[in-house]
């Protein structure tokens, strides 16, 4: 039951790639999209067995790498972290595959699409459930190659094949990174196996190994660590290499959905989860994950307020809301981390696909600008994309606001217990500041897009109101089922993976993970109950000790507030009573307004083209010269071509000599004579 799994994925791959030419476009997209149904079903049964059930299931295989130093094993872990992310991924994957049936039914490469996007949801299965890091980067790479297939799926545009580009070369930063942060580990634990690495990483062992052997081990671990966290900055998009996620929207809008909602966003914070136990133990590359999560909502946040296309302001939201997931791994909770990225993972297909059904019902067109006055010919978009946006916003009570709301509460808390004990951490104060503006920036492009889109005057081209097509049902019912969750999922979910006493997180490889649990009503001690498993140079600090209750009252009330005083102010300011438009030109032309919308329209002032030619280019020509002088220079030299080289140029020598001239026999003859007599003189001497 559980490789079954993974042949149905691969079925779903197999039937339109190779047999899609004997059967038609639609049953192929109806075949695959049964058989990754039938997985979904399995991922339930799956949830249940092992999450409900707490009963860990590990699957093992015979070796594929077996030398005397590396035993590498194909290895299964179904435990808690891993059916939790293997239900959303085969979830969201179904009514992806659902919609796509209508949205490319006039598309001709339908058979390659829906193979492609097995394929992505067969290697993103194949990652969630590895159990070492060997073969974790096989779904690593797998999901990262099918990326850049599904963006350049139209590859007859110029955009498409350069947003491609650039996402496989960003990404092959973090691949490298990978890489070696494996070869660091390997080094230090001497296997790959997240539950040998694991077995071995006991807190009192550890620290006594780092005492006994110096500083060498411990630096040796924080390089290894280092390293994991920039391969996780790339594939999740945190700034600095967060170009590729803007750019991946040129690939279609099912894509989009799975790409942000689900899958290879997801990737590089699955990894740092996996990677709990490792992280924990280091204050600094904690303090490090927290700095750019929170770095990378607010930069989100600011660039998406000045945004006009719909797909990049739901991009950019989706790379805030990985600051968020980040922001949370830097300050230990990573069950809210997961939390929030199930719940992220229902309001943002379902904002994706609102927006899929917009573009496709006007002609593929994006700028939100030339729309408007939508309200009567959408009104089941118009909820979902309110029910979505509301969602990731926090509003009370949707599915966003539980998980958000709790990773507010715990940075804030974590503020508020620093500034009273007098204790100055630098990146707890820049964090707080940072992941509460990002608040007031989502509520901003959030309530823009929807006002544009479905309020505004409409300032398009009459010819998109005549070829409006509101959709079938196939494309209307994902939509809905997801604007359910979207409202409930949060609340239904919270006493599974968040609630008091949960033993979710207790059935699996980290049994002995302590899960993260706010209660403002409670007198309990949280400082305490979370020291088990926070690092000791928090602990030296004192910033988890002593928290009051009412520290968690104010943090428990402040987001509500917050987000309901924003959206207010914003709805006033926005709209005056009745949508003046002469007030919203007056306020936006002035000089400084305009500066502003110049400097976040261009990405924090052309931020991506300074970062391409800076460190793009440069690592782009670092390679060109291992091309030229290792790839083609010593190891071809030195390989057959060398040897080839080398017979060649003996033989045109030869051919040069031999050529049946007198006097190039003759001088054969005097050479060796003179051979001759040079050797017969030391035979006389001897």
């Amino acid at each position: 039951m559980y490789i079954l799994l993974f042949y149905l994925l691969f079925l779903s791959f197999f039937i339109p790639i190779c047999l899609g030419k004997w059967i038609s476009y639609k049953s192929s997209g109806i075949v695959t999209t049964m058989l990754v149904f039938f997985s979904f079903l399995i991922s339930v049964f799956i949830f249940f067995e092992v999450g409900i059930s707490n009963s860990y299931c590990e699957v093992n295989f015979s070796s594929w790498i077996n030398v005397s130093f590396l035993d590498a094993r194909f290895d299964f872990i179904y435990d808690s972290i891993s059916v939790s992310m293997l239900i959303i991924i085969t979830f969201v994957s179904f009514f992806v595959h659902l919609y796509s049936i209508e949205y490319m039914k006039d598309d001709p490469h339908q058979n390659r699409f829906f193979s492609y996007i097995s394929l992505f949801t067969f290697f993103m299965v194949l990652l969630v459930t590895s159990g070492n890091l060997l073969q974790l980067f096989i779904g690593w790479e797998g999901v990262g190659i099918v990326s850049y297939l599904l963006i350049n799926f139209w590859y007859g545009r110029i955009e498409a094949n350069k947003s491609s580009i650039l996402a496989i070369l960003l990404n092959k930063i973090g691949d490298l990174s990978f890489l070696l942060s494996m070869g660091t580990l390997f080094v230090f634990y001497g296997t790959c196996n997240f539950s040998e690495m694991f077995s071995i990483f006991y807190w009192d062992s550890v620290f006594s190994f780092f005492e006994s052997s110096g500083l060498i081990g411990e630096d040796l671990l924080k390089v290894g660590l280092y390293l994991m966290v920039v391969a996780s900055m790339a594939k999740s998009a945190q700034l600095g290499f967060h170009m590729w996620l803007p750019e991946a929207m040129e690939g279609p809008t099912p894509v989009s959905s799975l790409i942000h909602a689900a899958t290879m966003v997801t990737a590089g914070v699955f990894l740092l989860i996996r990677c709990s136990f490792l992280i924990e133990g280091m204050s600094s590359v904690s303090g490090w994950i927290l700095f750019i999560g929170s770095v990378t909502a607010f930069f989100g946040g600011s660039v998406g307020m000045f945004q006009h296309d719909i797909k990049k302001i739901v991009a950019y939201s989706t790379c805030s809301q990985l600051g968020y997931m980040f922001l949370s791994c830097g300050i230990c909770g990573f069950d809210l981390s997961e939390y929030h990225l199930i719940n992220h993972a229902f309001f943002k297909a379902l904002l994706f696909l609102s927006s899929g059904m917009i573009i496709h019902s006007f002609v593929h067109e994006q700028d939100f600008r030339k729309m408007g006055g939508l309200y009567y010919m959408f009104p089941l978009s118009l909820v979902s994309m309110v029910v979505g946006s509301l969602s990731l916003m926090g509003f009370p009570f949707f599915s966003g606001f539980f998980s958000k709301d709790l990773i507010l509460d715990w940075i804030f808390s974590n503020f508020s217990n620093c500034f009273k004990q007098g204790v100055f951490i630098n990146w707890y104060y820049i964090s707080f500041f940072l992941s509460y503006v990002s608040v007031l920036f989502t509520c901003i492009y959030s309530l823009k897009l929807i006002i544009y889109v479905f309020f505004h005057f409409f300032e398009g081209y009459k010819f998109y109101l005549l070829c409006i097509d509101r959709g079938s049902f196939i494309m209307m019912f994902p939509i809905l089922l997801l604007s359910f969750l979207s409202i409930g999922g949060g609340f239904l979910l919270k006493e599974i993976l968040c609630g008091w006493g949960t033993e979710f997180w207790t059935g699996g490889l980290r049994s002995t993970y302590t899960p993260l649990v706010v209660d403002s009503n409670s007198n309990i001690n949280i400082g305490d109950y979370y020291f088990s498993f926070l690092s000791k140079d928090y602990a030296a600090t004192g910033i988890l000790h002593n928290m009051s209750s009412e520290f968690f009252f104010i943090s428990k009330n402040l987001p509500l507030f917050w987000v309901c005083y924003i959206i207010a102010c914003f709805i006033f300011i926005f709209t005056g009573g009745t949508f003046k438009y002469d007030f919203q030109l007056n306020v936006f032309f002035n000089f400084w307004a305009n500066q502003i919308f110049l400097f976040f329209n261009g990405k924090w002032l052309f931020f991506d083209k300074i970062f391409i030619k800076l460190i793009l280019n440069a690592f782009f020509n670092f390679t060109k010269l291992f091309y030229f002088f290792l790839d083609k220079g010593l190891v071809e030299s030195i390989g057959p071509f060398g040897a080839t080289n080398l017979i060649q140029k003996i033989n045109k020598f030869y051919a040069v000599i031999s050529k049946g001239v007198i006097y190039h026999y003759l001088g054969f003859v005097l050479v060796g004579f003179a051979i001759i007599i040079h050797e017969g003189v030391k035979f006389i001497q001897l």
